[in-house]
């Protein structure tokens, strides 16, 4: 059984590396990026498991709900407060040393200062904020995981309510109707078209010399020789997604294909004698 993916334990193992290469009290300024360039792999790393043709739709969906923790956990804690103010000596007295409440007077209106404030270093408990950081994730493997449970529960859609293929059923109960089998075969080539420029998928016929054509799209008869390609002939096409997602050049079977033996030739006709 497949272990799914999570988020939480990606980044588990990525934040003791960082804990390590900082120290456990580094700087806001330091660990700030370094946090989110981490943050950004993860969408990528978590969907590599799913097959091909839904890993790009999966890495958008995990994208959006970590830049949402990004945005939360690393602007929160350091940009508000990665960076603290005080003043030289000349700086007013009797007035708390905030950057705000320092600069404004109770009217709001800025007061004279001697000198402008000096910005200072923050450290951070950096195993605190990885935690917190953690945590969250760990919230949103939940919502990622809630969410393909409903999936799963979705009820497959009637075939009453799919205009297409309730118009390709028509026309070929109307080829039968009319005993027309050219009818049939037309419609049969419109609904191959149809199926590849619209749907991405495409019917494969068995090739004995393209070398993809094996066990891995076809299912072969009992006896068959794989030293030998020759013979053959499909009786079921493969369907197969056209679609590409970058990650692999091979497309992705949806149904695999039926092979047969190819009928043995009848006798030759007899040729005609003049008389």
């Amino acid at each position: 059984m497949t272990t799914a993916p999570s988020l939480a334990k990606l980044f588990a193992a990525d934040a003791e590396q960082l804990l390590r290469t900082l120290g456990p009290q580094p700087q806001a300024a330091d660990l700030a990026p370094r946090l989110r360039g981490l943050l950004d792999t993860l969408p990528s790393r978590y969907a590599q498991p799913s097959p091909a043709a839904e890993r790009e739709g999966r890495v958008r969906r995990v994208r959006q709900l970590v830049d949402a923790v990004a945005g939360g956990c690393v602007a929160a804690l350091f940009g508000a407060f990665a960076t603290a103010y005080t003043w030289p000596s000349g700086a007013p007295t009797g007035r708390p040393r905030r950057r705000l409440r320092g600069l404004l007077g109770a009217s709001g209106e800025p007061e004279p200062v001697d000198a402008a404030p000096v910005p200072v270093p923050v450290s951070v408990d950096a195993r605190a904020v990885l935690d917190a950081v953690r945590n969250a994730l760990g919230k949103v493997d939940q919502v990622l995981a809630d969410e393909q449970a409903a999936r799963r529960r979705l009820p497959p859609r009637p075939w009453r309510d799919d205009r297409e293929l309730v118009g390709l059923l028509r026309d070929l109960l109307a080829a039968g109707q009319l005993r027309s089998g050219q009818d049939a075969l037309d419609r049969i080539d419109q609904l191959a078209k149809d199926l590849r420029l619209l749907h991405s998928i495409a019917a494969v016929t068995y090739d004995p010399a393209d070398p993809t054509h094996g066990p891995e799209l076809f299912d072969f008869p009992d006896g068959w020789d794989p030293a030998s390609r020759t013979g053959l002939t499909t009786s079921q096409p493969a369907l197969v997604s056209t679609a590409r997602d970058g990650t692999s050049a091979r497309p992705r079977v949806l149904v695999r294909g039926q092979i047969d033996f190819a009928p043995e030739p009848g006798p030759a006709p007899a040729a005609e004698q003049d008389t």
